[in-house]
């Protein structure tokens, strides 16, 4: 009985203590099956071995659940990187680089945009047989075959079972002429370089109001892949994950980007009135400078939205 009496008065003298002790033992159980829970999310396989998902039907409890738990993954609503532009990275397909052989198709690269997200790059691809260029993602197809993989200076396509790529022309000439050549007395063949952006003339008329000589587009046009490395534009990704505009960034001094009135972190919402809510109507503002001759692009700058208007000449 001493025993028990005296083990009474520890803990009526320690009482306060003890209170804290058994808080700290309750928290820290918490405080563990919420780590063990983060854990499973993140490193746990989603799905359920294909052993294993033999022995369940499809209406099971856990089928179901895997089914709402990958929709809801899917949509990528805690992602708190979607707001900078960015969304869940899809993985590219492996490609084998010693099966690859330069493309037989009658088409040329004309330049690519790439994301780290492969499902936002695009390539202008030009049709030689058909004389037609238009912008390409993964997955679409270009003379029966299917486009791959799209890289800064290259793209690669599986051309009836066969992998092929299409490399752009300049960094092909780039590449060929660092090479170790033979001496050879051959006379220079002249070639016509476009104006450099700083030697070209954008008249302001009027607040937010340009005029542009047509020349000075076609010049401009005629080096697109110089363009499309002049500025760095990533999709602006709204609360619902859609591509609400384009945001600029790293834009060159004295670019066309620059000299239209662009400035780092715009984001390009509209051209001429038509909403760029995908990657392909991404590059519409190029098409519009080769065949509109009034162009008005819609953007929003620090809050603010602005309206630029641009004649061609």
């Amino acid at each position: 009985m001493s025993f028990v009496s005296d083990l009474l008065q520890l803990v009526t003298r320690h009482q306060g203590r003890l209170w804290i002790i058994l808080i700290l033992l309750v928290t820290s159980f918490f405080s563990a099956k919420a780590v063990n829970r983060l854990i499973a999310y993140h490193y746990l396989p989603l799905e359920i071995p294909r052993e294993e998902a033999q022995h369940l039907g499809r209406g099971s409890p856990i089928h179901r659940a895997n089914v709402d738990l990958n929709r809801i993954l899917q949509r990528n609503l805690f992602d708190s990187s979607a707001h900078e532009g960015r969304a869940r990275a899809t993985p590219e397909p492996e490609v084998d680089e010693g099966e690859i052989r330069p493309s037989t198709l009658s088409a040329e690269l004309l330049g690519s945009v790439t994301f780290s997200n492969p499902r936002y790059s695009v390539a202008l691809i030009r049709n030689r047989s058909e004389n037609t260029t238009r912008y390409y993602s993964i997955g679409d197809r270009i003379l029966g075959a299917q486009l791959v993989r799209i890289e800064r200076f290259r793209v690669i396509i599986r051309n009836a079972g066969r992998l092929e790529s299409l490399e752009l022309q300049a960094a092909r000439i780039n590449i060929e002429s660092q090479r170790p050549q033979t001496q050879v007395s051959v006379s220079p063949t002249p070639t016509r370089r476009p104006a450099p952006a700083e030697d070209v003339s954008f008249d302001e008329i009027a607040p937010g109001r340009f005029l542009i000589p047509q020349d000075t587009v076609d010049s401009l046009l005629s080096d697109l892949p110089s363009i499309l490395r002049d500025a760095r534009a990533i999709p602006n990704v709204g609360p619902e994950n859609q591509i609400e505009g384009f945001r600029l960034l790293e834009i060159r001094p004295n670019s066309i980007y620059d000299r239209l009135g662009l400035q780092n972190g715009d984001i390009v919402m509209r051209v001429n009135n038509d909403d760029l809510n995908s990657v392909e109507k991404g590059m519409s503002l190029f098409t519009a400078l080769r065949n509109e001759k009034s162009i008005s692009i819609d953007i929003v700058r620090a809050g603010s939205r602005l309206n630029y208007t641009y004649e061609i000449r």
